[in-house]
């Protein structure tokens, strides 16, 4: 017997960080499975789909409750009623936030060192000439 294979609801393209509570394409998706319009959530990588360890199962417990599978782009499905499931979600939860932590170390680390060696950061003076009303055209009225 061949499975059919799945019909596409929906495209979402989170844009979002990872660590960024508000991740409104991401919720999209949950309100969906909620609703049980959907059977399968497909993500580019488990590790993309939560900001921490603890939010990554939390969130695949919810599609698990909702009868929703995840499978990762890689082929990886996991079932989290087992408990080799349940291992490898925390494995990938685990690595994708030691990832994150490393990546944000190594971007201070960099600041310092190009600060130290003098580079200034931001908007520099002269760049952009300060806003005035008249740059502005705008009118100013005093009230006396």
């Amino acid at each position: 017997m061949q499975e059919e294979p799945f019909e596409i609801v929906a495209v979402f393209r989170e844009t979002a960080s990872g660590n960024v509570n508000s991740r409104s394409e991401r919720k999209k998706v949950m309100n969906l499975a909620r609703d049980r319009q959907i059977e399968a959530v497909l993500v580019t990588e488990l590790t993309r789909w939560g900001r921490s360890t603890t939010d990554l199962l939390h969130t695949l417990q919810e599609l698990e409750a909702c009868g929703v599978s995840v499978i990762a782009q890689t082929g990886l499905q996991f079932d989290l009623r087992s408990p080799q499931g349940k291992l490898f979600a925390s494995l990938m939860a685990a690595l994708a936030e030691f990832e994150r932590d490393l990546l944000r170390e190594r971007i201070r680390s960099g600041i310092s060192a190009a600060q130290e060696r003098g580079v200034k950061f931001g908007r520099q003076e002269g760049q952009r000439p300060r806003a005035t009303a008249k740059s502005l055209k705008c009118k100013v009225k005093l009230f006396v």
